[in-house]
């Protein structure tokens, strides 16, 4: 492998702190907890299945077959195929440190996130991490789950002609906060009194949120970390909605690298990995499964468009996980690829791969959507499980239905696996693993398998350096839409005026303009007045800075799931 690299893959290294993984937890199609999900894909299960009865509000052929009116859906070809959970009535709610009731009376998936960070802490042989200085951050699709499209619930918050809503008890209701009241239950159920955030970057959430969880280790924030994700999403408006973006596989296969791959299939679930500084976890004895050493994440910006992937934003999180590492990406024994299974996107993941690694390297290359189907949310923490099976096992798992590759995954660099190979014993057990999210959130991680005799020379995320730490923050400028009142002069004169109502106000309008604004007028003309407004007030607050190169520019947006989405099961319904 060494001489593959010609001296071409050299990077720089940096010494990091890294970061342990030391314990799993799961609740993923067809495999209630890790060992099953490696046992699954150790023997090339395909754990995709047609829609179980009764996991649908309607028959699926009834909703295939129909059309909203006013609505882009499209007929498509039966059957419809995910990756569906349907054990979770043997799920136990007690032994949590919040009652029995808040979790009967929370929507399935929560359930399935506290099951699986369970299942993690007591991995890692604690039942609570009650009087330890940790912490939780977790990747959860902002999407209306279950609960919030179920009958009672939709007609709650959207009365159906006037109905007379049913009546709900409170803990019922409070399964409209889908996007952060999981996170801060996990916390509560499982003892984590520090931070507790949860984050959508759509399918690159869980590395997302694991950077996130690996600065705060590296900063001293938190000695162990809860790293979580959950896609419980409603079924129905995860096939539609991609269904109605030409995304979904029609064939209801998940076929990544196949040169005749016709699109994803949704699953559902939720993972969970507790996380600890290297030498914190050798220094009590803990198993450590794996360790972390870097992550790099980046986004497309103004390239091509929200559904298209760019290779080159591609690259540079990849070779910024491997720099960050200080290793070289042709060390990697295995890529866990993103590959969702559509031809654009797959062979752009390829050709990214190709310019980071040397042309004839053979670096093996697979993807777990082949056996579970695309978990959104949850794919990259499932997919470091897949990882930690191949380095327990020493084992190469294979990649399912690829057996007429794209022309792209046979034009070396890169190597499909399509049954399982012994992990060879003269190459080191360091893996990559990629999630790439609509929009262009790109992000990859670097994970080797802990050698307890070696100096680790390699790690993740240093102490904030000094001058940086003591440099203050300032605010350069505001844009603000309350209400009528545009910008922060407007609304400052109100408030000073005593003229600001108490009562509910409305912004009627969100003023964007075209000009170098890369927003294809069609995706603009379907765009929700939440995502317009924003959009709107950030310009407003770009108008006349000078930005720093695109690289070192970020963006975050706070927003939450609008309970009113649940309308939509009302019209499947009707």
């Amino acid at each position: 492998r060494d001489d593959a690299c010609n001296g071409s893959c050299s990077h720089k290294a940096v010494m990091r702190v890294p970061i342990a993984i030391v314990g799993r937890g799961a609740v993923l199609p067809g495999a209630p907890n890790a060992a099953a999900l490696w046992q699954a894909v150790h023997a090339g299960v395909d754990l995709l299945r047609e829609v179980p009865g009764g996991a649908w509000p309607l028959p699926p052929d009834q909703l295939a077959r129909g059309k909203l009116v006013g609505s882009s859906d499209t007929t498509h070809s039966l059957p419809y195929r995910g990756g569906f959970i349907d054990y979770d009535a043997t799920l136990d709610p007690e032994g949590y440190r919040v009652t029995p009731e808040v979790i009967r009376a929370s929507d399935r998936s929560t359930r399935w996130l506290l099951d699986a960070g369970r299942q993690a802490v007591r991995d890692a042989g604690r039942e609570t991490l009650t009087g330890l200085n940790a912490a939780t951050f977790i990747g959860n699709l902002s999407y209306p789950t279950k609960a919030m499209v179920d009958l009672d619930f939709a007609l709650h918050v959207a009365p159906w002609f006037g109905a007379e809503p049913p009546a709900l008890g409170d803990l019922q209701l409070l399964n409209a906060f889908s996007s952060g009241r999981p996170v801060h239950l996990l916390a509560d159920a499982l003892g984590i009194s520090g931070a507790a955030e949860a984050l959508d970057a759509a399918c690159a959430s869980s590395l997302y949120a694991a950077r996130l969880a690996c600065d705060a280790l590296g900063r001293g924030d938190a000695d162990v970390v809860l790293l979580a994700a959950v896609n419980g999403c409603d079924n129905v408006f995860l096939h539609k909605g991609f269904e109605a973006i030409g995304a979904l596989s029609p064939t209801g296969r998940s076929r990544p690298f196949h040169k005749e791959a016709d699109g994803l299939v949704p699953a559902e679930g939720a993972a969970a990995l507790l996380l600890r500084r290297l030498d914190d976890a050798e220094h009590d004895g803990d198993t450590i499964y794996g360790v972390i050493h870097g992550i790099g994440l980046s986004n497309d910006g103004r390239r091509r468009g929200l559904l298209v992937p760019d290779r080159d934003g591609q690259v540079r999180a990849i070779t910024a996980a491997w720099a960050e590492a200080g290793l070289d990406p042709c060390q990697a024994g295995l890529i866990e690829c993103h590959a969702t299974g559509t031809s654009t996107g797959d062979t752009t993941e390829l050709d990214a791969l190709r310019v980071v690694l040397p042309e004839r390297s053979e670096v093996p290359v697979g993807s777990l959507k082949s056996n579970i189907g695309h978990a959104i949310t949850v794919a990259g923490v499932a997919g470091i499980m897949k990882i930690l099976g191949a380095f327990e096992h020493g084992i190469l798992p294979p990649t399912l239905h690829a057996d007429e590759p794209l022309a792209a995954a046979t034009e070396g660099s890169v190597r499909l696996i399509h049954a399982a190979e012994t992990w060879p014993d003269d190459q080191p057990r360091i893996a990559g693993i990629s999630t790439f999210g609509f929009g262009g959130n790109n992000a990859h991680a670097v994970i080797a398998q802990h050698q307890p005799k070696r100096t680790q020379t390699t790690g993740y995320q240093l102490q904030a350096p000094a001058s940086l730490a003591a440099d203050p923050i300032v605010v350069c400028s505001v844009g603000v839409i309350l209400g009528p009142f545009r910008g922060l002069g407007d609304l400052v004169r109100q408030i000073a005026l005593g003229t600001v109502p108490t009562g509910h106000m409305r912004a009627d309008e969100a003023r964007i303009p075209l000009k170098d604004l890369r927003f294809p007028p069609n995706d603009l003309r379907g765009a929700l007045s939440q995502q317009t407004l924003v959009l709107d007030a950030a310009q407003m607050a770009l108008n006349g800075i000078t930005l720093p190169p695109r690289a070192r520019c970020g963006t975050i947006v706070g927003i939450g799931c609008d309970p009113h989405a649940g309308r939509m099961g009302l019209l499947w319904r009707a």
